[in-house]
């Protein structure tokens, strides 16, 4: 007969045991054997006899849970997708973490984010997640939940974990999503984030355009929908960065030429693949029109 730790083993007969059922956090597994006693020291087991009818309740969960130490959860910037961007602190977490995960997309074969982590030689392994980018809520939440909880296995495993996301850890990042998930779950883990060179100052530095100075504003609107377009304002004296703007190019470029009628003195930068092959720049509506539109792109307009 198995024994739990520091728990003397309880007799079963053959007849008696149905059922095991376990549950640990928001999972549930329901295990049935006669003869097999399964032990787990993260779990309640509740064990029901037929011919005797025992309840036994082994809850060395709550006193487990309390001793459990916890992991440290790393939020990292690792840039525009140039490794070279990376800074010494990421460079370092990358590389001693014991678990990595980082972002691919759905029915990719590789991700510009696992080429960043894996130039650094981590140690520990690489984990890929998927975020949904469907256009239902439900189903955007339950797989960032899902994520969150692969995560937090490793967590409870004591594990050192380094979530890598491109840009900033917390400007526009997937990190944000599970990193609130994860806090409340566990509001005391511990968690350092390191911040990452994000998109638009990326391209302020390779188009040479100095991205705000003295009293000009900086606004940043990171997706929007073609009916939105009109909506958006360019105020006097301010930069204003257009993000993911491939879903609604054709649009954006026709307001942006009233814009620029309006207001002859109006600059338009575009950026493309910045810092990687097939880094692109374009100064003007005519030759921005001629560029196929691609996810990693953006434009900043100054006036």
């Amino acid at each position: 007969m198995a024994c739990l730790t520091g728990i003397e083993p309880v007799a079963l007969n053959s007849g008696g045991l149905r059922s095991i059922q376990l549950s640990y956090k928001h999972a549930r597994q329901s295990i049935c054997s006669k003869n097999n006693f399964l032990s787990n020291n993260k779990t309640a087991i509740n064990c029901h006899l037929t011919n005797k009818i025992l309840y036994a309740i082994i809850s060395h969960t709550s006193a487990n849970r309390k001793d459990m130490k916890l992991g440290k959860l790393y939020g990292v910037g690792i840039g525009s997708g140039n490794p070279e961007y990376l800074t010494l602190r990421a460079c370092k977490i990358l590389k001693e973490a014991d678990t990595v995960f980082t972002v691919i997309s759905q029915n990719a074969s590789d991700s510009v984010s696992k080429s960043v982590v894996e130039y650094v030689k981590p140690q520990g392994k690489i984990e890929l997640l998927i975020f949904s980018m469907a256009k239902n809520k439900t189903d955007r939440e339950n797989q960032v939940a899902a994520n969150a909880n692969k995560i937090l296995e490793e967590l409870e495993q004591g594990k050192n974990v380094a979530f890598a996301t491109l840009g900033d850890a917390m400007t526009y990042s997937t990190f944000g999503y599970v990193y609130k998930i994860i806090k409340e779950k566990h509001p005391d883990i511990s968690i350092e984030i390191i911040p990452g060179i994000n998109s638009f100052t990326t391209l302020s530095a390779i188009s040479q355009k100095v991205l705000a100075e003295n009293r000009q504003t900086l606004h940043v609107v990171p997706s929007f929908k073609e009916e939105d377009i009109e909506k958006i304002e360019f105020p006097e004296n301010s930069t204003t960065i257009l993000l993911k703007t491939y879903r609604t190019r054709e649009t954006l470029l026709k307001r942006l030429q009233k814009e620029k009628e309006e207001h002859p003195g109006l600059e338009i930068i575009y950026g493309e693949h910045l810092g990687l092959e097939g880094e692109r720049l374009a100064f003007s509506l005519e030759e921005i029109k001629t560029i196929p539109e691609t996810y990693l792109s953006m434009i900043m307009v100054k006036k």
